[in-house]
């Protein structure tokens, strides 16, 4: 069983569609098409024309542009026929006459540009800032900066546009188009997110995949940044739990009888790794992946040459370095360490552990191999038949995923999970007299295990009876907290808060996620559900360290990007906040969206 099959429907959801979320429901959208506007600033001439006559416009282009504006021009013109315009001419000017020759310069400036000719379009469009500081001045100079390539010229402009005018839509667009080439996407990232709320009557699905596009870009930058320093680390100790409990236990006794090893041996920092599986804590989890690589160091001279006994130990220290590694997501390693295991001295559950590295990277004739070698050693080993009932679950065959579960329960009765998941088939089948009765009979077998109540629990949520599934979380979070060991850990309290969150009942969830989080610090569920809330709630900056501490958790890159997107998002939306325009403007769209959904109620009434 996994600790996160409750949570699969808002895994998927945060995974599709990343933290975008956050930032475009903070208010409208904008449009792909208006970006393409914006940051290309106009048309460009007539694409149609045939290559001569464009050679022929640009050459003539400057001096058409300068005998249209010497004919109309309002203002004077030095022997070389340019402009005469300076500060000390243009004190001298009313307002008014500063406003004409503004607009007359600003219109030759747009002949300009259209002519292709930024350099000349630049000139009249400062002479016309000279005379009038106009936001569609500036923003018209960054139109050409960006057609000359300068991005931080555009963002100069674009910034003293939007410094006399912060709603400048095509500012924004285009600040965040230069942003975004220059690699500071976190500007880039505000800039849109600004537009949004502004523009907040335009499409949204364009805005996203901007948002999506560059956002991305963010994460990755982060993620690079935290993985050269990253170490991996073994996850939440009831992920540990789950995976070592589907497997037949290897008790002290049964490889070391009565004796103690000598200090400082192989055999001795495996019998303590042993131990520490028996104690079976978050803390003896990690002593145990220390203990597992002194003694994987201390059998390094052990060869298939050495005698059985020691290279049937150092296997075992081999398969659960292996299966530490598997489990801190470095598959290659772990495969390693399993092969070795193998060469040493093979036996069933090292191929089965091998076979779930295979299917883990969907290699799934590979981990066939591996099973069939595992029967050909022991056609009777349980661990064979639950693993392979595991991957026929997640395939659909339900067939024959509770035949091999059926073969697992008869060759290790002390193995809850198959009963767990034999009830599950009869659920998914319709069969829910059965599956309850399955339950039922997991109960009178495993009195104190808290799995069996967390997961009928589950099934009770999936039918929508969320109060007898909260009776069953309950159950087993008192069956857990009785436990000197971990089992589902913090998992009954997490599936419990989801429900609370769900309707809305934020109080209770954030205390319970926040009694999840101290049962296991290593929960990225329980970190993430409550970034959420606080997200919710309208609380960023709490949500960024919750949402960066889940990008810590996280052990592949995938999870850690989704993390890092939503701390990304979730410092826009704390920057957003400590503006007063934009937290005004935004509280509008809320009122307005509220007001038009409860018109809708009304009417559907």
């Amino acid at each position: 069983m996994s600790d996160q099959s409750f949570w699969n429907s808002t895994v998927k959801f945060v995974s599709s569609h990343k933290a975008v979320i956050t930032l475009t429901t903070i208010a409208g959208a904008s449009t792909l098409a208006y970006l393409y506007y914006a940051t290309n600033a106009t048309s460009k001439s007539d694409s149609s024309a045939t290559g001569s006559s464009k050679n022929k416009k640009k050459k003539n282009k400057k001096q058409t542009v300068q005998e249209t504006s010497n004919a109309d021009a309002p203002y004077p013109f030095d022997n070389e026929g340019k402009p005469q315009i300076n500060e000390e001419i243009i004190g001298r000017l009313t307002e008014e006459e500063k406003n004409t020759w503004a607009q007359s310069l600003k219109e030759t400036g747009n002949r300009a540009f259209k002519a292709d000719d930024y350099e000349t379009a630049l000139e009249y469009y400062n002479l016309a800032l000279l005379c009038k500081k106009d936001p569609a001045f500036y923003s018209n100079s960054s139109a050409c900066w960006a057609c000359l390539g300068d991005n931080e010229k555009v963002i100069e402009y674009s910034t003293k546009a939007l410094e006399l005018k912060p709603d400048y839509a095509k500012c924004l667009m285009r600040r965040a188009a230069a942003y975004e080439k220059i690699e500071e996407y976190e500007k880039a990232l505000y800039d849109l997110t600004v537009l949004t709320i502004y523009e907040s009557t335009i499409a949204d699905k364009s805005i996203q995949s901007m948002l999506e596009r560059i956002l991305t870009k963010q994460a990755n930058y982060v993620m690079e940044k935290q993985l050269k320093d990253f170490v991996p680390q073994l996850p939440s100790a009831s992920s540990i739990a789950s995976l070592l409990g589907s497997f037949t236990e290897d008790s002290v006794s049964d490889v070391f009888g009565t004796e103690i090893p000598e200090d400082g041996t192989g055999d001795k920092f495996l019998y303590e790794a042993l131990q520490d599986f028996k104690t079976a804590t978050a803390d003896s989890y990690e002593h145990a992946d220390v203990a597992l690589n002194q003694a994987v160091s201390k059998y390094a001279d052990v060869t298939v040459s050495s005698d059985e006994a020691t290279k049937k130990k150092a296997a075992m220290a081999h398969e659960y370095l292996g299966q530490f590694y598997f489990l801190k997501n470095v598959t290659a390693v772990a495969q390693e360490h399993l092969k070795r295991a193998i060469e040493l001295s093979p036996r069933p559950r090292s191929h089965v552990i091998l076979a779930l590295t295979y299917i883990d990277k969907d290699l799934l004739n590979e981990a066939e191999v591996e099973f069939q070698k595992a029967m050909a050693i022991n056609a009777n080993d349980p661990d064979i038949y639950y693993q392979r009932g595991q991957l026929s679950y997640l395939r659909g065959d339900l067939a024959n995923a509770s035949e091999n579960f059926e073969t697992c329960k008869r060759l290790n009765p002390k193995n809850v999970y198959a009963y767990i998941q034999l009830a599950c088939i009869s659920y998914r089948e319709g069969k829910i007299e059965e599956a309850v009765e399955r339950f039922v009979q997991a109960k009178r077998t495993f009195p104190t295990s808290p799995e069996v109540p967390n997961y009928y629990g589950e099934i009770l949520v999936d039918k929508n009876d969320t109060e007898d599934a909260i009776k069953q979380f309950d159950i087993a979070i008192k069956l857990q907290r009785s436990l000197s060991t971990v089992s589902i850990g913090a998992l009954g309290i997490l599936n419990k808060a989801t429900i609370l969150a769900r309707r809305n009942e934020f109080p209770q969830a954030i205390e319970l996620l926040e009694e999840a989080i101290q049962v296991d610090p290593k929960s990225e569920l329980a970190a993430v559900q409550l970034a959420q809330i606080k997200l919710q709630l309208n609380q960023a900056e709490e949500a960024i360290v919750l949402f960066e501490k889940t990008a810590k958790l996280a052990r592949s890159p995938e999870e850690k990007q989704h993390a890092i997107s939503f701390a990304e998002a979730a410092k826009i939306q704390a920057r957003v906040k400590k503006d007063p325009a934009l937290s005004k403007r935004v509280e509008e769209i809320i009122a307005q969206a509220q007001g038009n959904q409860n018109e809708a109620t009304a009417a559907s009434g």
